[in-house]
């Protein structure tokens, strides 16, 4: 369905442009991820809303959300790959990441869709940082 494509495609041109930046592997990953949390804030600003069309049309948002994810997955892979021929990753670290990540991401997400930050022991002010900057540490070669 061309509208389910182009609302996906929506949710991730600004993760793809990361890819064509100019940037270290590093920075390219780290800008990934923070803009990743920015998409999840600005869902988060529409919670109300999205809650409504959640109710309203589950399998819609389903297939944007899975078309979404692997569109995701490939621009988090070139990242990774160019990490690893770099030098900056370490292969055998990088293996799964792109499932853990978006597996990651999609928990933020319920965090934010629930606001249990608190209720969960987490810093909201805090945490982006701590996750960006435990997965790249958690990478280095």
């Amino acid at each position: 369905n061309a509208v389910i494509e182009k609302e996906s495609e929506q949710l991730v041109s600004k993760l793809r442009e990361i890819a064509d930046l100019s940037l270290s592997p590093k920075d390219k990953l780290r800008r990934f991820l923070e803009v990743r949390f920015d998409i999840i804030r600005e869902n988060d600003s529409q919670n109300d809303q999205l809650m409504r069309f959640f109710v309203r049309d589950m399998k819609r948002i389903e297939k944007i959300r899975r078309i979404a994810s692997e569109k995701e997955r490939e621009i988090l892979k070139l990242i990774i790959q160019e990490g690893v021929e770099c030098g900056q990753f370490d292969q055998q670290q990088c293996g799964n990441l792109d499932v853990v990540l978006l597996m990651i991401m999609q928990g933020v997400d319920m965090s934010y869709l629930r606001d249990n930050f608190v209720e969960i022991g987490v810093d909201k002010s805090r945490f982006q940082n701590d996750i960006i900057n435990f997965i790249i540490e958690s990478l280095k070669a």
